[in-house]
């Protein structure tokens, strides 16, 4: 199928250029903000700098709950609010407003030290200058998606630095059907953000995990890897039903505003006292846990057993605080992501598993001869717990393999995370574990009132697609949709390129890059949205 009209891919290349700078300039305020924890919580501070830390938590969670009670589609991680402005769900009236209320709620949910990610804000801003930008060039209704998924593509890149993911991401969680002028575009847009987060952020805190790849038999490995599957199911499982009753618990509580940023800020500010890193989703956390071989002094340390014991009890211990605390931040529904905070319970859990296997097993793992001075198995089944609980919970495979690896730059472990992560799949699948987007979208669109009984979504017709060359009168359409409105490019007297709405008669014929309107019920658009986008292709 031929792809026509390549000025969409330079406005693609441009909504990655401003998406890129928008999201980048966000991470790494949050980054230098993020970088005085240190000192904040040191506890040889006076009390009464801790009381105005304390303080300070407690006005940014205030601030940011006024932000998303005055602008409630600034809330939450930002995929679902995306995907809804992809569908036609969700109009903003005023995308520029939004795009700046988004960065600055994110600003301060995240350097409040709520356990939330960059990514999720990084997604609902890329969409929204990716929706700016295609409103201010006059494009066709039925190309703005393009430009939306371009710019949350770029949102994903420039907060990874993962520019393929990124793209595979939305196609797989958001759109959910493979478009092959969106997938262009996102693509384009992914790489360049991820060219100017390479030039303003160039580091990789990842670099810092030593791996060593282990040197046994083929089949041994696969026996590790079938358990270690298993494990992350059902730890996915379990982590998303806790998600999704923390979240309605939270919703249905009743409690003032007062409360909740009480509460938030208390839970934040202790975490920090103990756990520093802990706090605001930092990936420092993870990396600090990847080169601590035991929690006991090497004074106190007793017997070989007991003392794995211990070790194995102090990290799930960890891992149950970082998990509460990440399900509390996330149901708040304040603006931030989750699948950095996600990532570090991925690789913790990894971590987990190989203190398990190792206390079960004891030491049959060999390693390779061929071993950085850092590397270490810990670290090797930590990167892949980052991408089997990510697939686990997100239930995104192809995601999940190369993300991972694109983020970490550690790609000599792609082949394990591809054999758990397609394990992973299925067995989630039989465990019925929920979409972790389709959870959050199900819940978002449910507190949302406002939305009429019939909604118009608009489609943009291919070269060679069903649409093409059609007349409107033969043009078969599911049940309970109807044509409502045609936007075609024609040139105006001037001699430029003007978008009329083409009033629908029976023998009118649909040309290649027409804006089809098509009206439906607005409690089918998920439905529906996916089969008519195909029908456009």
């Amino acid at each position: 199928m031929r792809v026509h009209g390549s000025g969409i891919y330079i406005a693609a290349i441009l909504v990655g250029v401003l998406s890129g700078l928008i999201c980048v300039a966000f991470r790494y305020t949050v980054a230098t903000i993020c970088s005085l924890r240190p000192h904040l919580f040191n506890h040889s501070n006076p009390l009464i700098a801790h009381l105005a830390v304390f303080s300070t938590i407690f006005i940014m969670l205030s601030a940011t709950g006024w932000i998303v009670r005055r602008f409630p589609k600034a809330s939450g991680s930002g995929l679902p609010q995306t995907q809804a402005l992809l569908f036609g769900r969700r109009v903003y009236d005023k995308p520029f407003t939004y795009l700046l209320v988004k960065f600055a709620g994110g600003i301060f949910s995240l350097c409040s030290g709520l356990s939330l990610g960059r990514e999720g804000t990084s997604v609902q801003m890329g969409s929204l200058t990716g929706y700016i930008t295609a409103s201010v060039l006059k494009l066709p209704p039925g190309k703005h998606r393009h430009l939306i998924a371009a710019g949350a593509g770029a949102g994903v890149s420039a907060a990874f630095t993962a520019p393929l993911s990124s793209s595979i991401l939305i196609m797989e969680s958001l759109q959910k059907v493979t478009i092959t002028t969106t997938l262009i575009c996102t693509l384009l847009a992914g790489g360049t953000a991820s060219i100017i987060a390479k030039f303003i952020t160039p580091g990789n805190i990842y670099d810092s995990i030593g791996v060593a790849m282990p040197a046994n038999p083929q089949w041994q490995l696969m026996l590790l890897f079938v358990a270690m599957a298993i494990f992350f199911a059902l730890m996915g499982r379990f982590f998303s039903t806790l998600l999704e009753k923390g979240k309605l618990i939270y919703a249905r509580s009743g409690r003032s505003a007062l409360f909740h940023n009480l509460l938030l800020a208390s839970v934040t500010w202790t975490i920090g006292l103990f756990f520093t890193g802990m706090i605001g989703g930092d990936q420092t956390f993870l990396v600090k846990e990847s080169t601590i071989n035991s929690y006991l002094h090497p004074g106190i340390a007793g017997h070989p057993l007991l003392t794995s014991l211990i070790n194995i009890l102090i990290l799930t211990l960890i891992i149950i605080i970082v998990s509460a605390f990440t399900i509390l931040s996330h149901s708040s529904g304040y603006p931030g992501g989750i699948f950095l905070p996600m990532m570090t319970i991925g690789g913790l859990l990894g971590k987990l598993f190989y203190d398990l296997q190792l206390l079960i097993a004891g030491s049959w793992l060999t390693v390779s001869t061929e071993v950085p001075a850092s590397g270490t198995l810990s670290g090797y089944f930590m990167l892949i717990g980052m991408s089997a609980f990510f697939i686990a919970v997100v239930r995104t495979p192809l995601t999940g393999f190369i993300l991972i690896s694109e983020m970490t730059g550690h790609y000599e472990v792609f082949f394990p995370t591809l054999i758990v992560g397609i394990l992973v799949y299925y067995l989630t699948q039989i465990l019925k574990v929920t979409p972790l987007n389709d959870l959050l979208y199900d819940f978002m669109i449910k507190e949302d009132v406002q939305q009429p009984q019939r909604t118009t979504i608009y489609i943009d017709a291919g070269y060679g697609s069903y649409f093409h060359n059609k007349v409107c009168g033969e043009l078969t359409l599911p049940q309970g949709c109807r044509l409502v409105e045609i936007c075609r490019m024609e040139k105006g007297k001037d001699g430029k390129p003007v978008n009329r709405k083409i009033p629908i008669e029976p023998q009118l014929a649909i040309q290649e890059d027409d804006s089809i309107g098509i009206e439906v019920n607005s409690s089918e658009i998920e439905q529906l949205y996916r089969a008519l986008a195909s029908f456009g292709e």
